[in-house]
C-alpha cells in the first residue's frame, strides 16, 4: 500500500513537471494573414525583481531549441515569451517551393511582426518590465526595435548579437558585392553560396560548431530529426542582402544614440559566426550600455558548457535587478 502511494506520488510529480516544461504554442494571425507561432510560460517561483523576458531567436531556429534556457529563466522567476520568426520554425514561410530556405523581403517585416506581438499580446497581459533577450539575429533585431520604437520595452540583454557578419572565404566588400549582384540579377530566392538544404548526415567538425559542449549540441541535432517540419537550413541571397542593409542601419551612431534604455551585450570570445569586432565601438554610442566577453565561449552561449551558462544567468539577474529598481522608481 505504501509502495502504491509512493508510486502515485512520484507519477503526480512527473506529470506536473512535464506540464510546467511544455508550453502550448499558439498560432497568431498577423494583419497581412501570415501567421506566427508563439509560446508563453509563467515563472516557477516569485522573484524579488519580477520581469517578463521576450526571447528573440536567431536565424534558423524554433521554440523547442530553447527548452532548457526557458526552464532556467522560469526557475529564476521570469515570465517568458518567445516566437518563431516569420520564415522559420512553425511560422509562415516565404518561399513555398522550398520551405527550408531562410528568406525575408525586408527586416522591416521582422520589426513589424515583433511590434505587433508586443502591442497585442505581451503588453496587454502584464505591467512588469519587459526585457528583450536577443540571441544572434534576435540581438540585431532587438537593437533595431529599440532604435525605431523607443520606450516600448525596459531594456535589452543581447547574447552574441549579429551586429555584423563574416563573409568567409571572401573579404567583406566582395561578399557584399556578390550578394547584391545575385539579388539584383533575380537570384534573391536562391541559397547564398555555401548553403543548401539541411543535411542530418553531414559530418561535423567539433572545432567548427557553435559550442564547446558537444552533448548539448548533439541534443539539438537529435531535436532537429524529431522536428523536421520546423527545421530551416541556409539563408538566401535575398536574406543576406536585406541583412547587410539592416546592419548599415542599426550600426549608425546617430541611430544607436536614440536608444535610451539599458543594454547589456554578451560577446563570445571564440566567435565564428558573427563579426563582433566592432561591438565595443557600437556600445559606446548607446547611453546606457555594458559589454562583457566570455573569452572561451563560442557563438551559441545558450547551449554552451555550464560554466558559461551559469555566468550568463548571473549577469542577466544583475542586469534585471538594477533595471527593475529603476523601473519601479519611474512608475
Amino acid at each position: 500500500m505504501h509502495f502504491i502511494k509512493f508510486y502515485f506520488a512520484l507519477l503526480t510529480i512527473f506529470i506536473c513537471l512535464a506540464e510546467t516544461k511544455a508550453a502550448e504554442t499558439q498560432k497568431m494571425i498577423l494583419p497581412d494573414d501570415a501567421h506566427i507561432r508563439l509560446a508563453h510560460w509563467l515563472p516557477h517561483r516569485p522573484s524579488t525583481h519580477p520581469a517578463t523576458i521576450l526571447l528573440l531567436q536567431g536565424r534558423s531556429s524554433y521554440i523547442e531549441k530553447f527548452d532548457e534556457t526557458i526552464e532556467d529563466l522560469r526557475n529564476l522567476g521570469y515570465e517568458v515569451w518567445t516566437f518563431d520568426w516569420r520564415g522559420s520554425g512553425g511560422s509562415s514561410r516565404l518561399i513555398s517551393s522550398n520551405t527550408q530556405k531562410v528568406h525575408i523581403d525586408s527586416y522591416e517585416t521582422y520589426i513589424n511582426d515583433l511590434d505587433y506581438i508586443i502591442r497585442t499580446q505581451i503588453k496587454s497581459e502584464n505591467s512588469q518590465p519587459l526585457i528583450l533577450m536577443g540571441i544572434s539575429m534576435g540581438g540585431h533585431l532587438a537593437l533595431r526595435y529599440l532604435e525605431e520604437k523607443p520606450n516600448k520595452v525596459a531594456g535589452a540583454f543581447l547574447i552574441a548579437p549579429m551586429l555584423n557578419i563574416h563573409t568567409n572565404p571572401y573579404p567583406c566588400w566582395l561578399g557584399r558585392l556578390i550578394v547584391t549582384t545575385a539579388t539584383w540579377l533575380g537570384f534573391g530566392n536562391a541559397y547564398a553560396f555555401g548553403y543548401g538544404d539541411y543535411n542530418p548526415n553531414q559530418k561535423i567538425d567539433p572545432k567548427k560548431v557553435g559550442t564547446t559542449d558537444l552533448v548539448r549540441y548533439q541534443r539539438q541535432l537529435d531535436l532537429n530529426l524529431s522536428k523536421m517540419s520546423l527545421v530551416t537550413a541556409g539563408p538566401t541571397f535575398g536574406w543576406a542582402y536585406e541583412t547587410f542593409k539592416s546592419i548599415d542601419l542599426v550600426n549608425t551612431p546617430s541611430s544607436l544614440k536614440k536608444i535610451s534604455v539599458p543594454v547589456m551585450i554578451i560577446r563570445a570570445g571564440q566567435e565564428m559566426v558573427v563579426d563582433n569586432s566592432e561591438d565595443p565601438f557600437l556600445c559606446s554610442h548607446i547611453s546606457q550600455c555594458q559589454i562583457k566577453t566570455y573569452d572561451k565561449a563560442r557563438h551559441n552561449i545558450f547551449i554552451e558548457q555550464d560554466t558559461f551558462r551559469h555566468q550568463l544567468f548571473k549577469d542577466l539577474e544583475e542586469f534585471t535587478s538594477t533595471l527593475s529598481m529603476h523601473y519601479k522608481k519611474s512608475m
